[in-house]
């Protein structure tokens, strides 16, 4: 008898042990699947998971304005770059990307390039002595405008022998290398001409026989 009830105890408590191992199983796969369920939602709130917002088209919008509006439905707004143009207003947007009307997800960056806020000021290049294609091809490279060309009687043809501003009287001293202006400004070329100089010393010649 003390066999069998030995034998009952033990079957008994193995029980009890499978039950209570089965207990620690199904909590700990119930807690897991809570906690895989709680960073999903997480996930999902964090990444805006299925949520999208059509880009506002702020080009032509200064930056502030620009900012606000992005900020206003949930996006991020990032200025990466500052150029200079004259055709859109100071301090405005040029570009963004994504682009305008585009749909895209909660809290995405939009990546803004602004116009200058200052007028851009370009420095004055030596061209001394280049001639009148080159001259032309370096300052226009450099932002300013060539207006005309205005020939002076020289010994050396097509040579710049100086630079002044457009509207400027001719005599006045050229504009200096290293000096600045502002971008496109407005400038006339001085070159030299052979054929003038021949024809002032003809004139001269000339007016010297006439009054002998």
């Amino acid at each position: 008898m003390s066999n069998e009830s030995e034998n009952k105890e033990k079957k008994s408590g193995l029980k009890t042990g499978l039950k209570t191992i089965g207990l620690h199983l199904l909590l700990i796969i119930g807690v897991s699947m809570l906690l895989l369920f709680a960073l999903s939602s997480w996930l999902d709130h964090y990444t805006h998971h299925g949520e999208s917002v059509k880009v506002p088209d702020v080009i032509g919008l200064v930056e502030d304005e620009a900012v606000r509006t992005l900020k206003s439905v949930g996006l991020k707004p990032m200025v990466i770059d500052s150029v200079y143009s004259e055709s859109v207003a100071r301090g405005a947007v040029i570009e963004q990307l994504p682009e305008g009307n585009l749909p895209v997800k909660l809290g995405r960056n939009v990546y803004l390039t602004v116009n200058a806020r200052s007028i851009r000021m370009i420095e004055m290049i030596d061209i001394m002595e280049f001639s009148s294609r080159q001259a032309r091809s370096r300052l226009v490279e450099k932002g300013f405008i060539v207006d005309s060309i205005h020939y002076v009687a020289n010994e050396f043809d097509d040579l710049v022998l100086k630079t002044t501003l457009a509207g400027q009287d001719l005599e006045d001293d050229g504009m200096l290398a290293g000096e600045e202006f502002p971008w496109h400004t407005h400038v006339v070329l001085h070159v030299g001409s052979s054929h003038l100089a021949i024809e002032e010393k003809n004139d001269s010649i000339f007016e010297g026989s006439f009054f002998e």
